[in-house]
């Protein structure tokens, strides 16, 4: 099974790579509902935070100011019914 690489960033532009059995559909409809758990979070500057969707694992990549905000993101990804992982790959800066 190849891996799903869907990236979705702050302009909510979304590119797709290689196919798994699950639907497109399904896998960004999934990143697309972390990017909005991200959006409601009010202290989170997400702007330099993209979503990356593995099927139903989801990596944060990119950088954000602080400690707090890095555990924020990983918070709000994590409570998306449906996502079972989330990689932090976020930098503070």
């Amino acid at each position: 099974m190849g891996k799903t690489a869907l990236h979705f960033n702050a302009k909510d532009e979304f590119a797709v790579n290689d196919a798994t059995g699950k639907s497109e559909l399904a896998r960004r409809d999934l990143c697309a509902a972390v990017v909005q758990a991200l959006k409601r979070r009010a202290a989170l500057d997400w702007t330099g935070v993209m979503v990356v969707a593995h099927d139903d694992r989801m990596t944060l990549i990119g950088k954000v100011a602080t400690v707090g905000q890095r555990q924020e993101a990983e918070r709000a990804a994590r409570s998306v019914p449906g996502v079972v992982a989330v990689e932090d790959r976020l930098e503070i800066g």
